[in-house]
């Protein structure tokens, strides 16, 4: 479904990915992890084309979209949950909602929007309340939510688990696994290691704008230089 083949990515004269490649096939929920200054969310705004890359390419559903506007990736079916949620505080969750259905039919809003709630069903109970009222869990799930009124067919999500409780964590990862399950393909991008790797189908590790590992979420799960470099482990 996404295919990312040897791009190089550059912030003025600053190289921030180099000869990076990744693949995600349909229905897969695949991790993308690193720690901060990774260029994990370069790579994610690169896919999105808020970024464009100076070398390699970018396909989706077999239409290279690399030098695509990012409005256009989006109505391809490509969306993106950004890092800190981006939510409209003044807007009611229901409005949030609506807001992610900008593309959609009219006819289907209704149908994407009851989709949503059996998805997050604490969104129909706070469907009138404003946005910014939410716990920062809640609004994690709006943010989620909006982007499902795209009905996208990859849906990538930044860092969701950010600025969290763990047992907020736990929901949201939660929730990720049952939206996958739904037949929606996931590209996850986290720093929280062992939830991601635990619920990924396959994996990707990106240190310094390079990928430097790739395999089975269970088999990194035990990879020693994997549990030394991310789990504080031996």
């Amino acid at each position: 479904m996404l295919k990312v083949s040897n791009i190089d990515v550059f912030h003025g004269q600053v190289q921030a990915l180099e000869d990076v490649s990744l693949n995600v096939e349909k229905g897969e929920l695949v991790a993308l992890i690193g720690g901060n200054g990774a260029g994990k969310t370069t790579m994610v705004n690169t896919i999105c084309g808020l970024h464009h890359p100076s070398k390699g390419e970018i396909v989706f559903n077999d239409i290279r979209i690399d030098q695509t506007p990012s409005h256009k990736i989006v109505g391809l079916g490509l969306v993106q949950v950004a890092e800190g949620r981006r939510l409209f505080p003044e807007m009611s969750v229901l409005e949030n909602l609506e807001m992610g259905a900008y593309l959609m039919p009219k006819g289907r809003v209704g149908e994407l929007r009851d989709m949503v709630y059996t998805f997050l069903p604490k969104l129909k109970e706070r469907k009138h309340q404003l946005t910014g009222s939410l716990s920062g869990g809640e609004q994690q799930m709006v943010a989620i939510g909006r982007a499902l009124m795209s009905d996208p067919k990859l849906l990538i999500l930044d860092e969701p688990s950010l600025g969290l409780a763990p047992k907020l964590v736990e929901t949201v990862f939660e929730r990720i696994k049952e939206i996958n399950k739904q037949g929606v393909t996931v590209l996850l991008i986290e720093q929280n290691v062992v939830n991601s790797l635990t619920l990924a189908n396959r994996a990707y590790i990106l240190e310094n704008g390079n990928m430097v590992k790739t395999g089975f979420g269970k088999d990194l799960l035990k990879d020693p230089q994997v549990k030394a470099a991310y789990m504080g482990m031996d």
